[in-house]
């Protein structure tokens, strides 16, 4: 939380000044999302909006454009080329990381079972948000997006380890797909 004069700062450099929000969470060191926030009931001007961007674009100075003769001899920018040589490589890190992660989520619910009939097998096994308001997000969105084991953990807290089946028929049922009773009728193992 920042303190009150912080926020009198950044909303003094959009009155007086008439910065961009950019400009003022470089500056003040307020992250950006926080300054938008403020600043809500101070809007730039679109011609202010404009001149910011055009000025920002010009400070990069002018893009580096390839010749046909460049192109047509494979040289390429350095960062380009960067790219180009590490993509597998970055890939494959990614990957890698990903599906360690995966194997640690498997790994974490062995000692798991369903709370309503006991199946055991982690590839089955989901996880329910007992109270849908303190959702965070999804377990597994978690696990791909590579967040901390901390925090899937703290979300984990708040769920019921079901089995796949039942979670969709509870999901279901909510939005108003029929009873559960009914969906267990309808489904067969």
């Amino acid at each position: 939380m920042f303190p009150k004069q912080r926020r009198e700062e950044v909303i003094e450099l959009r009155k007086v000044h008439r910065l961009a929000s950019q400009v003022i969470a470089s500056r003040t060191g307020v992250p950006l999302g926080t300054v938008r926030k403020w600043l809500k009931a101070f809007p730039l001007t679109v011609e202010e909006k404009r001149a910011y961007w055009l000025d920002a674009n010009n400070a990069k100075g002018p893009r580096k454009r390839m010749s046909a003769e460049d192109r047509s001899n494979g040289k390429l920018l350095s960062s380009r080329k960067w790219s180009e040589e590490n993509r597998r490589q970055q890939s494959e890190i990614v990957q890698r990381k990903k599906s360690e992660h995966r194997g640690w989520l498997l790994s974490f619910k062995l000692g798991l079972e369903c709370s309503r009939c006991l199946e055991n097998r982690s590839a089955c096994l989901e996880f329910h948000h007992r109270d849908p308001e303190r959702k965070t997000l999804e377990v597994l969105t978690m696990v791909a997006g590579e967040m901390s084991k901390d925090r899937i953990i703290n979300e984990v807290k708040k769920s019921d380890a079901i089995f796949s089946i039942y979670h969709r028929k509870l999901h279901g049922q909510e939005r108003g797909r029929g009873s559960v009773a009914q969906m267990e009728r309808a489904v067969v193992f």
